[in-house]
């Protein structure tokens, strides 16, 4: 009894996960409020473009990306000096060797007076070297300050007229004045070289030694056609940085240029469009012809590159591939093979058909907005035009009402206008060669905003969607040993009514019925156990998340109890309590599955004035799987 008891909840189990597949349909499934939302009107036959897998060679690559900046070349002063003149405006674009600066200019009165001043010098030491009586000490003093007057005069001349060059062609920012007095190594001029562009891109983990500093690589960047020249010139761990031809002048800082090197080449490899390419919960997949249905194949996928994903596995060479539709597709579906001028005068035709129904909704709609009061605003704005002669604005049965006197010419004009406005009827009556015409109008009603309009398909229930009825099966595990000696387990069968009283508040009530039989070791005779369950509990809603529910609660339970056994018949009627937790999954707007777990505590003193303390103790789990509907 024990293994009927697994298999009746295991068959219960498969029946549940059959209902909780998807159905085949033309809608979604159903939404947190139990609503179903529609997709796009699918025909029982769809429209498909076909392509032949065909093998062929699959260029794998490794792509490189980064921002382009241009390289900043510093340019410093030399020596020490003057600032004497600068020879370009900042932003000049100057070339190689061009003049950017001169320094220590106007020098020429100082190195004449520093040449006299060496010439007497050396005279002085040509006359101690030719003294009769000769003093070596004289002489090499002489020679010392003459030395010194020529080192002087020659480093005045290395710093007069000093002449700074550009040492690259570039845009040349300047960084100091005329005039100003620089110390070594100061920056004077930044010359931005843009004939090159600067690349630092990331590099994968994977990708370690694969780039090597000094390869030629093919690069293109967003917004230029054409390819460009590119050159690795430093590789680390983490990243590549490569340089890229400007000579053109057509690129620009910011740009993002993408460099590639090839991987692998694959022959004869299995290719499909990338957007063909389908994907579920079981993972990837596309759709071939078969036999006028479509065929759900299941693929793995490998590298993709220019729209085109290779297929490692999953699908063979000359199989018609579907490359469209895929809106209405889905597995045996039937489809309509179409060429690509069908295909595009069937979406041209469906798209025209769209417009005019959404035109004919919307004018709809701003007819049964538009009511009286915007009637009359109309009329006095277009008085001349409509010539009536006055209005009289009243109300019959409750319904608003206008009552407009003119001639004739004016009634053609109103039953031409009214098809614009929320217009129940309108009549017309003549009277002294006047014409009265009655509009009544239709009650006005509160027009739902826009993120208030219900979705296609949805619509409320008797009961707004607050009420459940539900059919389980249900297992008890009872605790009591004596219980599970005699029946090991109880299954039986149930019902269930639940009444949303708030937000988050439910009130549950459930019966059922669950019986069992079983012939002891110790007697011949069967016993008969039976158990008519009745509870009630006020639950709680913890989670309310797309089509799922969870709730846990607590009330009482009334359990009548009758059991036949050759010890001794029972019939009795326990009251206990009960605390449970579950939730409910919506398979469709109205269909729903329930999972519970129920703890009962049930248990009752059958002989109150007897020293024998053994109770009928019916606590335990019970377990409740079941469908039912939500009004």
């Amino acid at each position: 009894m024990k293994n009927k008891a697994k298999l009746f909840l295991c068959g219960l189990a498969l029946a549940m996960s059959g209902l909780l597949m998807p159905a085949q349909s033309d809608t979604i499934a159903a939404g947190a409020d139990g609503t179903v939302q529609k997709k796009a009107k699918c025909p029982r036959r769809v429209a498909v473009l076909l392509e032949t897998v065909k093998p062929a060679t699959f260029s794998e690559y490794r792509y490189l990306s980064g921002q382009g900046q241009f390289d900043v070349i510093a340019v410093v002063s030399p020596i020490a000096g003057i600032v004497s003149e600068i020879k370009v405006d900042e932003g000049t674009l100057v070339d190689a060797g061009q003049e950017l600066a001169i320094l220590n200019a106007d020098q020429d009165e100082k190195i004449k007076v520093l040449e006299q001043e060496t010439e007497k010098k050396k005279e002085i030491l040509t006359a101690r070297q030719n003294w009769k009586v000769k003093s070596e000490r004289a002489i090499q003093t002489a020679e010392q300050d003459y030395q010194a007057a020529l080192t002087l005069l020659e480093e005045s001349r290395i710093l007069a007229n000093r002449i700074i060059l550009a040492p690259l062609a570039g845009i040349a920012r300047v960084k100091t004045v005329a005039g100003a007095e620089i110390a070594q190594e100061t920056l004077m001029f930044e010359i931005v070289d843009t004939l090159h562009l600067r690349v630092n891109a990331a590099l994968d983990a994977d990708a370690a030694g694969f780039f090597n500093s000094g390869e030629k690589l093919m690069s293109a960047a967003e917004g230029f056609s054409g390819e460009l020249e590119a050159e690795i010139v430093a590789v680390s761990k983490s990243q590549v940085g490569f340089r890229v031809n400007n000579s053109a002048g057509q690129l620009r800082e910011g740009m993002t240029i993408n460099c590639k090197k090839l991987k692998a080449e694959h022959i004869d490899a299995i290719m499909v469009p990338a957007s063909a390419i389908q994907h579920d919960g079981l993972g990837d997949f596309v759709y071939t012809a078969d036999k006028k249905k479509a065929k759900k194949l299941y693929v793995t996928l490998g590298a993709s590159e220019a729209g085109k994903t290779m297929i490692e596995k999953g699908l063979v060479a000359n199989t018609q591939l579907i490359v469209s539709g895929f809106e209405c597709l889905s597995d045996k579906k039937k489809i309509r093979v179409v060429n690509e001028e069908q295909m595009a005068n069937e979406k041209a035709e469906a798209l025209a058909k769209q417009k005019v129904e959404k035109a004919e909704a919307e004018k709809k709609t701003a007819a049964q907005i538009r009511g009286i009061e915007e009637f009359i605003a109309h009329l006095e704005a277009n008085r001349e035009t409509l010539q009536y002669e006055r209005y009289e604005k009243t109300k019959i049965n409750k319904q608003p009402v206008l009552k407009i006197f003119s001639g004739l010419e004016t009634q053609k004009k109103l039953i031409e206008l009214i098809t614009q406005y929320a217009v129940k009827q309108i009549t017309f009556e003549l009277k002294d060669e006047q014409v009265i015409s009655t509009i009544t109008f239709k009650i006005p009603e509160r027009v739902a905003k826009k993120e208030e309009k219900p979705a296609i398909g949805e619509k409320a229930g008797l009961f707004g969607g607050r009420l459940r009825f539900a059919a389980h099966g249900t297992y008890y595990i009872m605790l009591d040993k004596n219980f599970k000696d005699a029946y090991v387990g109880l299954s039986g069968f149930g019902g269930s009514l639940a009444f949303r009283f708030a937000s988050k508040m439910d009130f549950w009530v459930s019966g059922g019925l669950a019986a069992k039989n079983s012939t002891p070791e110790w007697s011949s005779e069967e016993m008969k156990f039976r158990l008519i369950p009745l509870s009630a509990a006020v639950r709680y809603y913890l989670l309310e998340k797309g089509k799922l529910s969870a709730f846990a609660g607590a009330g009482p339970n009334v359990f009548m109890v009758k059991d036949v056994n050759p010890a001794g018949d029972i019939k009795t009627t326990i009251v206990g309590f009960n605390a449970l937790a579950g939730g409910y999954y919506q398979l469709s707007r109205k269909v729903f599955a329930q999972l519970f777990l129920k703890f009962n505590l049930v248990r009752k003193d059958l002989y109150p004035d007897s020293t024998l303390d053994d109770p009928l103790n019916l606590s335990g789990l019970e377990l409740n799987l079941g469908v039912g509907i939500r009004l």
